[in-house]
């Protein structure tokens, strides 16, 4: 579909409505995840497999967390998890 027809710029840039949720959900896993790793260093615990286990964990469960509160309140487009 050619710009000039009136398709507006973000339309264009995620024409599929899972791409654009894989894309937000994506940037809340990496968010939590490093919140989760920053908290390990601050509290001083460096083992590699509970920054890794945390960290996923975390990563999994905030987004669905975000998703969940999202639908809830009605703003799943305003957050991109449409």
């Amino acid at each position: 579909m050619r710009a000039d027809k009136g398709v507006s710029f973000q339309c264009r840039l995620t024409a599929d409505p899972c791409l654009a949720a894989d894309i937000s959900l994506g940037c809340v896993f990496v968010m939590f995840s490093a919140a989760v790793r920053i908290g390990l260093i601050v509290f001083g615990i460096d083992n590699l497999a509970v920054h890794f286990v945390l960290g996923v964990v975390a990563g999994v469960l905030g987004p669905l967390l975000v998703y969940v509160v999202a639908r809830r309140f009605g703003v799943l487009g305003a957050v991109g998890l449409v």
